[in-house]
């Protein structure tokens, strides 16, 4: 439906100037580039780098190459066609994020899932670290900034552990534990290599809990606060209930040990 005496005159300046829209022959280039952001969706999905960090770079991602798409178009006569792996990037994201969602569960991996699959005694190391404990630090903690504490505190020690944390804004008897944040780990009764890497691990969390705090929302020293205590976990299907124990038991004596001190 487009007048043809514009198309006859565009086609005619075109030709005068030789500025007509080219397409460049670059299929490796584009291959390369769909392989590259399948690779780092698939690369910050197995890292577990966290959702909101992975839908922030794969959508600025996204736009990146749509912008260079639009550019081209409209500002040079070389078109470059990135729908490809636009396309077939947003189709692996959403297949990637649906089974995240599907399988979060049942892959999860941590010390209570790992004590579910062992039979026999084992020893179970918790370390509660409570955030925030003046009002003024409490109150900037957002799940954003609880979900980035808990990665980065991931990262402070070896792949045994497993780190969670109490988030969102609780009420009741669950507002007493929010802000918590719990490391564990498992270990045979007799590995004494695994009870210094344990050490080891909790000494790294002491030494990296008070900047990541002082980083998010300027905490000072008496923000924070820890206790490690250690028990026997359980195997098999005991697993749950001798984690409960374990947590109780460390409930318990922080609070005798701050009374204690007082």
């Amino acid at each position: 439906m487009h007048p043809g005496v514009e198309i006859l005159a565009t086609a005619i300046d075109n030709f005068k100037h030789n500025d007509f829209l080219r397409f460049p022959d670059a299929r490796i280039v584009y291959l390369l580039l769909t392989l590259a952001v399948i690779w780092a969706t698939a690369w910050g999905f197995y890292r577990n780098t966290g959702r909101d960090k992975i839908d922030r770079l794969f959508g600025s991602s996204q736009f990146i190459l749509i912008g260079i798409s639009y550019a081209s178009i409209n500002l040079t006569t070389t078109y470059i066609n990135l729908t490809g792996p636009v396309t077939l990037g947003l189709a692996y994201f959403t297949i990637a994020r649906l089974y995240d969602l599907a399988t979060s569960k049942a892959l999860e991996q941590s010390t209570v899932r790992y004590s579910q699959r062992h039979s026999g005694e084992m020893r179970g190391v918790l370390m509660l670290i409570r955030l925030g404990r003046q009002a003024g630090a409490a109150s900037m903690l957002n799940d954003k900034v609880r979900e980035k504490i808990r990665l980065l505190m991931q990262q402070t020690g070896s792949k045994t552990m497993s780190v969670e944390i109490l988030k969102g804004n609780q009420k009741g008897l669950w507002g007493l534990f929010e802000d918590t944040l719990a490391i564990s780990w498992l270990r045979s009764a007799d590995d004494e290599d695994a009870q210094l890497r344990i050490a080891r691990d909790i000494e790294a969390a002491q030494h990296a809990i008070m900047p990541l705090m002082q980083k998010f929302c300027t905490a000072t020293e008496n923000d924070v606060d820890w206790f490690v205590h250690e028990g026997t976990i359980a195997g098999g299907d005991a697993a749950r209930d001798s984690w409960r124990a374990l947590f109780a038991e460390t409930l318990l004596q922080w609070n005798e040990t701050k009374k204690g001190k007082s």
